[in-house]
């Protein structure tokens, strides 16, 4: 059976709203990044769990600080790409050091922005030790303790 595209949302849309998936929110995708925090409180309230796309161009125009603390208020995962392995993404990096533990997940965003030192090719799943090995530093927890940390956090999201 062929499902088109309209299904395929509708499908999705249902799964979502009944908390068998997590909102995943592009928040690149908001003019105003202040929103981010608005869509995050009314999925929320509706008792969904979710995950925004954070990266330096999000954390323009708002204190990091802040939105990170009320959303992770509200039920909310963070997931790390390749960008914060970036020399100039030292917002992000810092960002990152505040999140709890438990609320952190790490991710390839492929094919796109390639974590140092394979920026500029095409990215791939394998590239996400190069994630990894940051945030661990970032972090100050060895790589394989954050490893079991992400990957318990993946299974508590999409269970």
């Amino acid at each position: 059976m062929k499902i088109n595209r309209r299904q395929f949302t509708l499908g999705s849309t249902t799964l979502l709203l009944s908390g068998m998936l997590p909102l995943k929110v592009n928040s690149s995708m908001l003019d105003n990044k202040k929103n981010l925090v608005v869509i995050m409180l009314r999925g929320a309230m509706d008792g969904l769990t979710s995950v925004p796309y954070i990266h330096d161009n999000t954390l323009e125009k708002v204190r990091p600080d802040i939105v990170v603390k009320k959303l992770l208020d509200l039920n909310t995962y963070f997931s790390a790409s390749g960008i914060i392995t970036f020399k100039n993404s030292l917002e992000l990096q810092e960002t990152f050091k505040t999140i709890n533990n438990d609320r952190i997940l790490i991710e390839t965003d492929s094919p796109f922005l390639a974590p140092i030192p394979m920026r500029g090719k095409k990215n791939e799943p394998s590239y996400i030790k190069y994630t990894l090995e940051k945030l661990s530093e970032l972090k100050s927890i060895s790589i394989d303790d954050l490893e079991l940390i992400t990957t318990n956090n993946f299974e508590k999201l999409f269970s």
